[in-house]
């Protein structure tokens, strides 16, 4: 079966998805450095911004899957496409993670 999804997309991928894990671990060791009882101090702006960083790195999961099912169908195209999503919702995730660390 030929693979036509390109290899440096799919290391970028990887890439900036080891990246936003690695981002997530930090801040859940920080988080999990704090007191249990301390709220956090931008109340609910940390709160949303938690929620959208959350809620963007689940959608960028998704198309990460989709795109890897694709590319295994041999379907490059929509892989190709599917791995455009997956960019789009981590770069949102990247900044949401700024707001992060702006509002907690």
């Amino acid at each position: 079966m030929d693979n036509t999804a390109s290899r440096p997309a799919l290391g970028r991928r990887l890439v900036r998805g080891g990246a936003a894990v690695l981002a997530m671990v930090a801040l859940g060791l920080g988080l999990a450095a704090t007191p249990a009882l301390a709220a956090p101090k931008g109340g609910g702006a940390c709160a949303a911004a938690t929620d959208s960083f959350n809620a963007n790195m689940k959608e960028a999961r998704f198309w990460i899957d989709a795109a890897d099912r694709l590319a295994d169908a041999g379907n490059g195209e929509m892989a190709d496409k599917a791995s455009a999503e997956a960019d789009h919702f981590l770069n949102q995730a990247e900044g949401a993670l700024g707001g992060m660390g702006a509002a907690c």
